[in-house]
């Protein structure tokens, strides 16, 4: 009786441990890039995007800007506001705010924080990458993605990033099998700092 109970407790007590085991949290390099600015710092970003769908082409561009709000412990406020134009036609993308936090699940540095989905094929490397007539080391991320949400999606992702310019991000690319077959190319266009 004793034993088993000893046992009970013991299988219990494991349980207990093993759900409060949380995946292990790292610092985030994009709010680490983040954090070494001040509010009122903005970088820009250009896009351009061709879509294949029920044997259409259609190409848009956008540009977007992220404008820093607010550096707290926990994580970078930022805005994001943009342009979109596809066939001529221009569209303001409506403004946004985002928290970057400061830690994140380990193996998920680098990746899109709002998109929700299963990654594969990680491949982790180093470039040199010139933007705007500066060099810099980055690291690099390949990877295949089946996305949930916001919407279902199969993707190869490639992106190029550093802690030398707010948020990390360089530039990316992206190619999408389904639903709909697309090519997405961003690249870092214009940088203020504060």
């Amino acid at each position: 009786m004793r034993k088993t109970l000893s046992l009970v407790c013991a299988a219990f007590c494991l349980a207990a441990a093993s759900g409060a085991v949380r995946a292990e949290q790292v610092d985030n390099p994009a709010y680490v890039a983040w954090s070494k600015h001040k509010p009122g710092t903005t970088v820009t970003y250009k896009s351009t995007t061709d879509i294949k769908m029920s044997g259409q082409s259609i190409s848009t561009e956008a540009t977007v800007t992220q404008t820093l709000k607010e550096v707290k412990p926990e994580g970078a406020v930022v805005e994001i506001t943009g342009k979109v134009s596809t066939g001529g036609q221009e569209q303001a993308i409506p403004a946004r705010t985002i928290t970057v936090l400061a830690k994140i699940e380990k193996g998920k540095e680098g990746l899109p924080a709002e998109m929700k989905g299963e990654v594969s094929d990680m491949k982790i490397g180093k470039d040199t990458v010139e933007v705007n007539g500066k060099k810099y080391e980055t690291e690099t991320r390949e990877y295949s993605m089946k996305m949930t949400e916001p919407i279902a999606m199969t993707s190869q992702s490639k992106s190029w990033t550093t802690t030398d310019v707010p948020g990390g991000m360089l530039k990316s690319e992206t190619k999408t099998t389904t639903p709909y077959e697309s090519t997405t190319t961003m690249s870092l266009v214009g940088v203020e700092t504060k």
